[in-house]
């Protein structure tokens, strides 16, 4: 039969097993957070000029640079079709007004 003593040892060290187990997986895991973090690019709701539907953007959307300002398309067809005669598109989008 196990002492008492023994069974308090045994219990203090499967608590000390656990804790350290749990709060080591939560130390990886706000790690693992902080740099998926820093390497998201940064998201921001924006509107496509071709289609006008609102979305996020994120580090696969596309842009084009044009007369230094940067738009965000939502799918390959819409930067396509903005390339093709971008003219068409940005009075649109900023109601005339161009930077």
């Amino acid at each position: 039969m196990i002492s008492k003593t023994k069974l308090v040892k045994l219990n203090m060290l499967t608590l000390l097993f656990i804790a350290t187990f749990y709060f080591g997986t939560l130390m990886q895991l706000e790690q693992a957070l902080a740099e998926t973090d820093k390497t998201q690019s940064k998201r921001e709701l924006t509107c496509c000029p071709v289609t006008k539907n609102w979305f996020v953007t994120n580090k696969h959307t596309r842009t084009v640079n044009y007369k230094g300002v940067t738009y965000y398309f939502c799918c390959k067809d819409c930067k396509e079709k903005f390339l093709k005669n971008p003219e068409k598109y940005i009075p649109e989008l900023s109601n005339g007004a161009k930077d």
